[in-house]
């Protein structure tokens, strides 16, 4: 019953032709997402058809042990060809779930799955079947938020697919790659899809991606590769709650903080909260990123990793750019100071060697989820403070020393994650802070890179007056090239190294927050 109606409804189904603007066209973007090829539409006419699923079960919001009678209907996108080709013949596309979130205000009750057409579309264009499910039928209840029902609700529209997909008389007949599953959700989807993936049953659910998620359960995703999207004026999830399930995210992961962006600005048309940046921004933003990250996911192509990383200088609000704050963590690493041990101390590293500060005012580790203090990341870190105003100008120093002989040579990144604080004496409101980082081996040769060259540590975004958005500081990956330590030494043994050295002594003061050193892919 379900192939016959989709198969009647494929009759009136829409092909779709897909435009997306050059990215130069979009005000300002150019200097951010130029290296992306998946910002373009694909090579796929596209075409959409409806679904209606009839009813589902899903456990009761209000009492676990109890089931709750829903509706299940949707839309899906897929590549126009199915349309035409005999019944099983041709490839078979990855299948994306796409969650949408909560926004019950009339007309778009009933209809919020249909508030992501911009981007089921262009993943569509691009050879992958996009199925939206409707979650306004457990939306209604503000309270409990029905996250693990969301997550039910993609099941069962995977469920939906199967069916299809072993079905001779469905248009979706032997053309799913069932081994090839992402989930992408916004806002209460997001958390919805992260739901879904923590409670699989069992099926390949490769990739997991959101858009300002939600974080109501305190979920810890492990196994699925992700990868997050957060607007400095999202207006609705504005408590930081998309940072700290990132930080709760094992083992590859990818985070992008997006100055200017805002909550509903990433739907098709729902007007909520302004924003710094233009809807179409938004867009070609969310259209690069995903599809770029699920190519990674589908096809296990590791050039683009540095695009998902953002492995290029960052531009400064000043210079009339979109600046991103972006966080990258691959599974493939020699962590040298998580901050996480126990017991805490800061003259201590991860790996047993030791730590050592000259003309530091502060040196400690702490937790760094203080919304009080503006921070919203779920870690330790370090607090590095100083002010040659108070101290010696001699140039204040953290060095942190590896075991002997410790090889980097096989892993071509020195990764560390900072942020400001903001408001803090010693950073000078809307300047970045910068750092000279330096290598030594042991032959004593030392190398040293400028953050700056890679654009930076920002001072915190700062909303617009009389906004209800919180003040955030947010931790930002510096993946440092060590090409770039070669190309300053070209002698410097990375078989070989002895230590890495902070020197602080590229502004006359500064407070900062430091988490995560480590060499990497």
């Amino acid at each position: 019953m379900i192939a016959r109606s989709l198969r009647r409804l494929a009759l009136l189904a829409i092909v779709v032709p897909v435009f997306c603007p050059a990215l130069g066209a979009v005000p300002g973007g150019a200097g951010i997402l130029t290296p992306f090829r998946w910002h373009l539409p694909g090579p796929h006419a596209t075409a959409e058809v409806d679904f209606d699923n009839g009813r589902v079960d899903v456990t009761s919001p209000f009492n676990p042990g109890l089931t709750l009678s829903v509706g299940h209907k949707g839309v899906i996108h897929y590549p126009a060809e199915l349309d035409g080709d005999p019944p099983g013949a041709g490839q078979a596309f990855p299948l994306v779930i796409f969650a949408h979130g909560r926004y019950q205000v009339e007309p778009q009750i009933g209809r919020n799955h249909l508030q992501a057409s911009y981007l089921l579309r262009h993943l569509a264009s691009h050879g992958i079947i996009a199925a939206s499910v409707n979650l306004d039928v457990v939306g209604q209840f503000a309270s409990p938020a029905a996250i693990p029902q969301r997550g039910e609700l993609v099941h069962h529209t995977i469920d939906l697919m199967e069916a299809l997909a072993g079905d001779p008389d469905s248009i979706f007949f032997g053309r799913v790659d069932l081994e090839r599953i992402a989930l992408l959700g916004h806002s209460r989807g997001g958390e919805g899809v992260v739901a879904a993936a923590v409670n699989n049953p069992g099926r390949p659910i490769l990739a997991v991606a959101t858009i300002a998620p939600t974080d109501f359960e305190g979920y810890s995703l492990s196994g699925p590769l992700y990868y997050g999207l957060y607007g400095s004026q999202d207006g609705d999830v504005n408590n930081g709650w998309p940072i700290l399930l990132y930080d709760r995210v094992t083992p590859l992961k990818g985070f992008l903080f997006i100055y200017g962006a805002s909550h509903f600005h990433f739907t098709d048309s729902i007007a909520f909260d302004p924003a710094g940046i233009p809807r179409k921004a938004h867009h070609v933003i969310a259209r690069a990123l995903f599809m770029t990250f699920l190519h990674f996911a589908f096809e296990g192509d590791e050039k683009v990793l540095p695009f998902l990383a953002f492995d290029l200088p960052i531009p400064h609000p000043g210079r009339g750019l979109y600046p991103v704050y972006p966080l990258f963590e691959h599974p493939d690493r020699v962590v040298v100071d998580d901050f996480e041990d126990q017991p805490v101390d800061p003259n201590m590293n991860t790996l047993g060697g030791q730590v050592i500060s000259e003309d530091v005012l502060f040196l400690s580790e702490m937790a760094l989820n203080q919304p009080s203090n503006t921070l919203y990341h779920d870690t330790h870190g370090l607090r590095l403070v100083w002010d040659y105003a108070r101290t010696e100008p001699k140039g204040a120093l953290y060095e942190s020393f590896l075991p002997l002989g410790t090889d980097a040579s096989s892993h071509p990144y020195l990764s560390l994650r900072v942020c400001q604080r903001m408001d803090a004496s010693e950073n000078s409101e809307g300047e970045d802070q910068d750092l000279t980082v330096a290598l030594e081996d042991k032959g004593g040769r030392i190398a040293t890179v400028f953050l700056s060259e890679l654009g930076g540590v920002p001072y915190p975004f700062i909303p617009p007056r009389f906004s209800r958005i919180p003040r955030k500081s947010v931790l930002r990956t510096f993946r440092i090239p060590l090409r770039l330590f070669h190309a300053h030494e070209p002698d410097l043994d990375l078989t070989a190294l002895e230590s890495i050295r902070l020197q602080l002594d590229r502004t006359v003061s500064g407070r900062i927050f430091l988490d995560s050193i480590e060499f990497t892919r």
